[in-house]
């Protein structure tokens, strides 16, 4: 009989919370919350203020996972591992002809790979091309940057119509060449560059690959085919560091080793630093790594100043070095499906309504209803954005939960909402539909 007893209690309590949980009330103001979402995001989406263009163009940009690395540039000189493989090479402003003379002297210390970051698209002085091609002519694993232009969507996917070379007298000295374009490029003055595109279609030409995976390939071919059977269109670099810099006059180490135009022309190097390298030759600026707001220079996850910041922090040819370290040390990052995040925040945000639907009709924690939503939502954004970052750290794994932060965010506002106006105004609906029916029977 006791048994009989308990399992009825157990039973109908099972029920009552079931029922509290699965209800048309928690429902619909899930449904409510991502309704409000969408219509929010709409608004955004077509608002073109010009007094907030640049304060969202700049907060839009943010990304949580920049904290990670923009810690990497806080490391002492202790911490800082330097990429042996790869040095750096400036060639500033220098003419073509004393680009050749770089060239030539660095040849005499056996590099692995000479890379340029820079396409030579015109003739110029016949003297300065001929003595350039003789360079090149020299170069055992020269890879070339190449250009691409005007993009086009051809069956759903991005076609460029334009591949631009060097001329071809310097061109035809290439063992390799890939295109240097950035994702940020042109797009805005305040984008980071998070991304590299790994190979382009190229109409009429087939597909070009990226400037650091042709010389990655050149290298370690193996390392490269693995990066490559990835099979992604663009992928998250994993920035590690810069060159050395100065800051308030104290010398910052950094993870790559670099040469000015002048310690190269003057052989003002150890040959060991060049010998079986790759050397990688682009613009570092003119003084070296200088201050300015170069062409070639960039915004990346590794500025110090994620938001509100003040000058690009990376020249391009060091974001190639980046990706070449990433390649080589088989360490790309990897991303969370984008539907992973669609199940969490509907999940999340449906357990959420049933806690703040049982506080909103509680009779002695409604009147605390404001309070104890926003320390729910604040202490479950924390946890989540401390999720996004350890993973980051720690395992190279991306974790996209932008959706549900929002929906954590949104939800105790749009469903006080919900529930004074909405289900007020749908009590006293069915009220007055009560109260006909009522009388529609009377009458009958």
């Amino acid at each position: 009989m006791l048994q009989i007893l308990l399992t009825t209690i157990l039973l109908a309590m099972f029920k009552k919370l079931f029922s509290n949980i699965f209800n048309w009330v928690n429902f619909f103001g899930t449904v409510s919350v991502f309704a409000i979402f969408f219509l929010l995001q709409q608004v955004v989406l077509n608002l073109d203020f010009q007094s907030i263009n640049v304060v969202a163009a700049v907060m839009a940009d943010y990304k949580v996972t920049d904290v990670v690395f923009s810690q990497r540039i806080h490391n002492t000189d202790d911490e800082v591992v330097v990429d042996s493989n790869i040095v750096i090479v400036n060639i500033g402003n220098l003419k073509r002809d004393d680009l050749a003379q770089e060239i030539m002297i660095l040849n005499k210390y056996n590099p692995k790979v000479i890379a340029l970051d820079i396409t030579f698209k015109k003739p110029k002085l016949e003297e300065q091309d001929s003595i350039l091609e003789v360079a090149f002519s020299q170069t055992k694993n020269l890879v070339l940057g190449t250009v691409l232009e005007k993009d086009t969507t051809i069956d759903n996917t991005i076609h460029w119509k334009n591949l631009i070379t060097s001329i071809s007298r310097l061109h035809q000295h290439a063992d390799a060449h890939g295109f240097v374009n950035t994702i940020s490029t042109g797009n805005s003055q305040f984008e980071t560059w998070r991304e590299t595109a790994v190979q382009e279609n190229v109409v009429g030409k087939g597909k070009e690959c990226s400037f650091a995976v042709e010389i990655s390939r050149m290298v370690n071919p193996k390392a490269t085919e693995k990066f490559l059977q990835r099979n992604k269109e663009y992928e998250i670099i994993n920035y590690t560091g810069n060159i050395s810099r100065v800051e308030n006059g104290k010398v910052i180490k950094g993870k790559y080793l670099s040469l000015s135009t002048k310690e190269v022309l003057t052989e003002s190097f150890k040959p060991e630093i060049i010998r079986n390298k790759i050397v990688l030759m682009c613009y570092l600026g003119e003084p070296i790594n200088g201050t300015t707001w170069d062409d070639d220079k960039y915004y990346t996850s590794m500025n110090k100043r994620p938001v509100g910041r003040t000058h690009p922090d990376m020249y391009g040819g060091v974001g190639h070095a980046n990706i070449i370290s990433m390649i080589l040390a088989d360490e790309p990052i990897d991303e969370m499906p984008e539907w992973f995040d669609y199940i969490v925040a509907v999940l999340l945000c449906y357990v959420n309504v049933v806690i703040f639907s049982a506080i909103n009709f509680s009779t002695r924690f409604d009147i605390w209803y404001g309070l104890l939503t926003k320390i729910i939502q604040v202490i479950e954004a924390l946890f989540i954005t401390y999720l996004i970052v350890f993973f980051f750290a720690n395992y190279r794994l991306k974790l996209d939960f932008s959706l549900t932060i929002t929906a954590i965010l949104l939800a105790g506002d749009v469903l006080e909402i919900y529930y004074h106006l909405f289900l007020t105004l749908f009590e006293k609906a069915k009220l007055k539909l009560k109260t006909y029916m009522a009388t529609l029977k009377q009458a009958s």
